[in-house]
């Protein structure tokens, strides 16, 4: 937990929260808020808190 882990590439283990942006219900989300579908970091934020596939519950840190 002390250690700081960095990628210029999301990790699979964020990848696999983000749903497709193919889903009719995603583009709508998308277009309703101005999200830029190729923004993986924007896609996190909005769809990556909970998901059924994963126990854990991911919460943007704002410092």
């Amino acid at each position: 937990m002390d250690k700081v882990y960095e990628s210029e590439e999301l990790w699979p283990f964020f990848i696999s929260r983000i749903p497709s942006t193919n889903r009719p219900a995603v583009k709508e989300v998308l277009s309703k808020e101005n999200i830029d579908e190729k923004d993986l970091t924007a896609l996190l934020i909005r769809f990556g808190k909970k998901t059924i596939t994963n126990p854990f519950l991911l919460e943007l840190d704002k410092v």
